[in-house]
């Protein structure tokens, strides 16, 4: 559907025109009332005060007869205010007295005047233009034409005609001396005894076309941009012509994309038609066109006057088919890879396209020059006698400092850009893959796609087509031998005692010196000779006593333990590379005559300790021992009370007594602990209609027993709300500058990695060691193709982003950084790596509550039907009882929570070390619906969560997204579940689900959600019961050890099965997190924590 005018809503705030007068032309005197008109006036327009009429006149005409000094107005162009909501805008009217406009085309009236609102595309007023107004009057045809004309930007705004409802009304000029006196801010008032057509008939605002089918009539859905197939060669234009008859002709014009000016010219009429009473549908002869794009052109023609009502793209085109680029990104080879995928609502068979990548550098790292083809300091030789430019051969470059952070030579990336070009035949509908087998420099970049039909009448419509290229990780490296047990990422490395070493691969794009050493449990390294590593060339390296350096040791086959395979990569003007390799040889008997102890994943040695079985790339069970108040281990004080409160009978509110109570307390001064003191409430019933709020450390609020003779809390009242807030007034910050990390791989539950520059950094730091997932990750996992949902809601595809770890630095040798926690996700270089940032702190600690019971109120006449059974689900109450937000080292202890929305305790982000134990959440009230009744939810990190219990909850035991962890349950249950325990949404990764009964999934919620996808990564269930579904996600990897119950298949089956050892039989250690405390700290930290028996 076309309209000649289409209105756009214009803010202009406090505008008005304030002008000089000059003497004007055009004696009054010799201007007939019996002739044809025209009265042209400019002005300029400035901020000021408006006229209390709110309007500003911009030409007119006056009724006859007029003397000298009498001019009466009859018709003006004017602006007005009209308000619109909260805003008052300007609008283009017409006005004039009543009577003289036409009846149909009036949109507003007062006692003096009526009007009709101009619509306009273009703002009708900007402070410091100038703007002209003309306005012509034809006294036999009763016509009234006018201009209004932007002189400052030569862009008319609004021009039209309209056939006046008196057509013979004496209208003349307006007196100059009147126009002077009344209208100040008129600069030029000129008068011609000549009628010129300004516009177009204003009815026809209501002349419409659309593409209609011309056998059956059907109409296709209003739109500017048409598109007609060759089976679609049956459509027209229907037209509909105003309901007041124009004299004028409609011209239709077809003019080619690529024909020069603005008018017809070069274009071919497709027909012409006048003015009908009922619509009339005009056929395109579509056989005599050609495939192409055009311009539907649409004019108006009165007498020898034309005018532009409007133009239309339509494309003329054999099939609609739609590119999107997927991903493109390295292969470990080097090369490009790229994903291509054609859609077509005809679904055609084959059709070429030409697809070109333009790959541009946006950063060179530090660059140092070499002499001429001579060995450097580091012994790396340049290839071909250049200088080598961030350690691979290439263009000579300027020099810089070795060992260099990466350095901005955006004048030297030409050197390394690339353009590639192909041919795809590809199927709409289809997935076309295809690798550029020219290696990429290894920098960093962005490739732009560009995709071009090399089939005529194809209409191509492409997505995003510039893409991230992460740099060439510094090396690739790996084992090969076929004596190897499980020589697959995610799997424990294992080879037989006797056996061969492996052989090491290693190829890098980069140009260095790879040095490698061997380590055998606690004896000392063997040093092998370094390799030369250049061009992506693969070097196969023999793990035996024969390649080191210096000599052999006699030790040509593996014995019995674990070995570790160090790799430094040493290049010119860049930091050096490091990764560990690892592989475990297993004692002369087979596998079948194992201890039941032992399995491939981890055992008990003979003292006792418990030990773990890495993949190739040192992945293994990582250590959660580290989760809980203190850091694990220490015993939550009992600190001493300060305040003492009593319930009172009949009190109405005790939210302001309990509050005066804690902020007492808050005034006092910290022990040497940290402690100022616990407000004890006495055994009774304590109303509290709002949120009691601990905001300084060292407050513990207690009670006096958490059952129904103990310490009551009543949440009142139908406020949603959290009874009890625990938070810190900042939220710990990042500082300084990113150092990245340079390993090319560090493996979950390692403690130590190397930096590109330590220096700055000391011990007792807290930093956030950041791991990066990039785009190609995010493709790698699938989560940038999320299937939509079944009810059509939305889906969000993920996009790439980064786990924090906050760490606190325990050593530092060289740039080797070692921290207090391990870390809970692999960082691995291909999928984007990760940095380390300095933080301050700012969250209030040692605080608690506890030994208490809170029932939170609600509305028992809102209830709600499921599965046949009717239950309460009034939401208008309170959620948690207790919320832990910027807070660390603090507890909740011995609470009961009942009839809330959610349950016990929320750890919100940025709480550290807290411990939540011995608490039960008890008939929640709410929907049994998405986000509701997670009683015990965990959205910090080094959490733990011990002996509680959850019933008719939902999400019982549940983790938020992107939680890194380590994160505990421990000896928890929960019972009549309406949903699972689990890693809710969006990688959450380092959770523990240590003897936990009830329904656990940690698999792929994939379009749960708004794209839940992969839930958890790295997730441990040790002896659970109950239900169980554990996946396990590309590039990561979860265990199910000792599950007794039923083994689920999850909600989007079928998924990576994830790691399953032991099913139906329970395992030993009983306890992962008490014998990972324990090995750490010694069996006094288990009795610490409630378990004095542990063994």
């Amino acid at each position: 559907m076309k309209k000649v005018w289409r209105v756009i809503p214009m803010l202009l705030v406090l505008l008005v025109f304030i002008c000089s007068w000059p003497v004007l032309p055009a004696a009054w005197s010799q201007v007939s009332e019996s002739e044809p008109i025209t009265a042209s006036a400019t002005c300029e327009i400035t901020f000021a005060l408006l006229d209390k009429e709110g309007a500003v006149w911009l030409t007119g005409l006056a009724a006859a007869p007029s003397a000298p000094g009498k001019a009466e107005e009859a018709v003006m162009l004017r602006l007005a205010q009209k308000q619109v909501g909260w805003f008052m805008r300007w609008e283009l009217q017409l006005a004039a007295t009543p009577g003289l406009l036409p009846l149909g085309l009036i949109t507003g009236r007062d006692a003096s005047l009526e009007w009709i609102s101009i619509p306009t595309d273009e703002l009708p007023a900007s402070e410091g233009h100038t703007y002209q107004s003309l306005m012509s009057y034809d006294p036999e045809k009763g016509r009234l034409s006018f201009l209004y004309k932007n002189l400052t930007q030569d862009l008319v705004i609004a021009a039209a005609t309209v056939e006046l409802a008196a057509p013979s009304a004496p209208l003349q000029a307006m007196e100059p001396e009147a126009v002077a006196g009344k209208y100040m801010h008129i600069k030029d008032y000129r008068i011609e005894q000549v009628y010129h057509p300004l516009g177009v008939p204003l009815v026809m605002a209501d002349f419409l076309w659309r593409l209609v089918l011309i056998t059956d009539g059907q109409k296709y859905e209003p739109k500017y941009d048409y598109i007609i197939r060759p089976d679609e060669t049956n459509t027209g234009l229907q037209l509909t012509w105003p309901g007041s008859q124009v004299s004028g002709e409609v011209y239709f014009y077809l003019v080619p994309d690529d024909a020069a000016g603005t008018d017809a010219e070069g274009g071919r009429l497709l027909f012409s038609s006048a003015w009908k009473a009922t619509p009339e549908v005009l056929a395109i002869p579509w056989p005599e066109l050609s495939f192409g794009n055009y311009r539907l052109r649409v004019e108006y023609e009165e007498g020898e006057v034309r005018w532009l009502l409007g133009e239309a793209p339509l494309r003329y085109i054999y099939d609609q088919v739609k590119n999107g680029v997927e991903v493109i990104e390295r292969t470990p080879e080097g090369e490009l890879a790229v994903e291509l995928t054609f859609s077509s609502d005809q679904g055609l068979a084959e059709i070429p396209f030409e697809v070109r990548i333009d790959f541009k550098p946006d950063r060179l790292p530090g660059v140092a020059a070499s002499s001429t083809g001579v060995a450097s300091s580091t012994g790396v030789a340049s290839s071909a006698g250049v200088a080598d430019v961030a350690g691979f051969a290439g263009a000579a470059s300027p020099a810089g400092p070795a060992g260099a952070a990466d350095t901005d030579h955006t004048a030297d990336t030409a050197a390394f850009s690339r353009t590639f070009s192909f041919t795809v035949t590809a199927k709409p509908g289809m997935t076309y893959k295809h690798t550029v087998l020219t290696p990429l420099p290894p920098l960093s970049g962005i490739a732009e796609v560009t995709v071009k039909s090399l089939q005529p009448g194809l209409q191509l419509s492409t997505g995003k087509n510039n893409f991230v290229v992460e740099r060439a990780p510094a090396f690739t490296a790996a084992f090969t031998g076929e004596h190897l047990l499980n020589n697959v990422e995610g799997r424990p490395l294992m080879v037989k005692e006797g056996d061969p070493y492996p052989k090491l691969k290693v190829s890098s794009l980069w140009t260095g010196l790879l040095h490698v050493s061997i380590v055998h449990e606690n004896k000392p390294p063997v040093v092998l000779s370094p390799v030369l590593l250049s061009d992506g060339v693969p070097q196969e390296i023999a793990l035996t006593s024969s390649t080191a350096a210096g000599g052999g040791t006699g030790e040509d086959a593996v014995q019995a333990g674990s070995y570790e395979v160090h790799l430094e990569l040493v290049r010119e003007g860049l930091a050096s590379a490091y990764q560990t390799l690892y592989f475990t040889v297993f004692p002369g008997q087979d596998k079948e005559n194992w201890p039941n102890s032992r399995t491939e994943a981890f055992y008990l040695d003979d003292s006792g300790r418990l030990r773990y079985v890495p993949d190739y790339l040192g992945n293994k069970i990582p250590d959660f021992s580290y989760a809980g108040y203190g850091g694990g281990g220490v015993p939550i004080p009992q600190v001493p009370v300060k305040v003492t409160l009593e319930p009172i009978p009949g009190e109405a509110d005790a939210t302001m007594r309990i509050q005066a109570a804690i902020d007492e307390v808050a005034k006092l001064s910290p022990d040497e602990n940290g402690f100022r003191g616990a407000v004890l409430l006495k055994k009774g019933e304590y109303r509290v209609s709002g949120t009691i709020n601990i905001n300084t450390g060292g407050i513990v609020l207690r009670g006096e027993g958490d059952g129904e003779d103990g310490t009551i809390l009543i949440a009142s009242g139908n406020k949603s709300r959290n009874l009890i807030v625990i938070s810190g007034g900042m939220t710990p910050g990042k500082v300084g500058t990113a150092r990245r990390i340079t390993d090319v791989y560090v493996p979950v539950g390692a403690r130590s990695f190397h930096l590109e520059d330590a220096s700055g950094l000391k011990v007792g730091d807290l930093i956030a060691v950041r791991r990066h997932g990039n785009a190609q990750w995010i493709n790698h996992i699938g989560m940038n193709r999320i299937p939509q949902r079944s009810d059509g809601g939305d889906i969000v595809q993920w996009e790439p982003f980064t786990l924090e770890f906050e760490r606190t630095i325990t050593a530092i040798d060289g740039n080797l950084v070692t921290i207090d926690a391990p870390l809970m996700n692999a960082i691995d270089e291909r999928w984007g790596g990760g940095d380390v940032l300095l933080m301050q702190e700012g969250r209030i600690s040692g605080v608690g509550v506890e030994n208490m019971r809170a029932v939170s109120e609600f509305d028992s006449s809102v209830v709600c039907r499921q599965s046949g059974a009717t239950y309460y689900c009034d939401e208008a109450h309170a959620q948690y009882m207790v919320q832990f937000s910027n807070v660390k080292n603090a507890w909740a202890r011995n609470l009961t929570a009942v009839h809330f929305f959610h349950g016990v305790a929320a750890m919100s982000r940025n709480s550290k070390w807290v411990t939540v134990e011995d608490s039960r959440s008890l008939k929640p009230v709410s929907q049994l619906t998405g986000s509701r009744r997670y009683p015990f939810y965990i959205s910090g990190q080094l959490v733990l969560v011990q002996r509680c219990y959850s019933e008719d909850g939902r999400h019982a035991f549940a983790v938020d997204s992107r939680v890194v962890g380590p994160n505990v349950f421990l000896n928890n249950t929960a019972i009549r579940d309406y949903a699972n325990s689990e890693p809710h949404h969006r990688w959450s990764v380092g959770g523990l689900y240590d003897n936990v009964a009830g329904v656990i999934a940690i698999e792929n919620r994939l379009s749960f959600g708004t794209g839940h996808g992969w839930a958890g990564a790295y997730y441990v269930t040790w002896n659970t019961k109950g239900r169980l579904t554990v996946h396990s996600p590309p590039t990561a990897l979860n265990w199910a050890v000792g599950h007794v119950g039923e083994k689920s298949l999850g909600s989007f089956a079928p998924q990576p099965d994830g790691y399953w050892i032991s099913f139906g039989r329970r395992v030993e250690p009983e306890s992962l997190y008490l014998q990972q405390l324990a090995d750490r700290l010694g069996p006094e930290a288990v009795a610490a924590i409630g378990y004095p028996e542990y063994k």
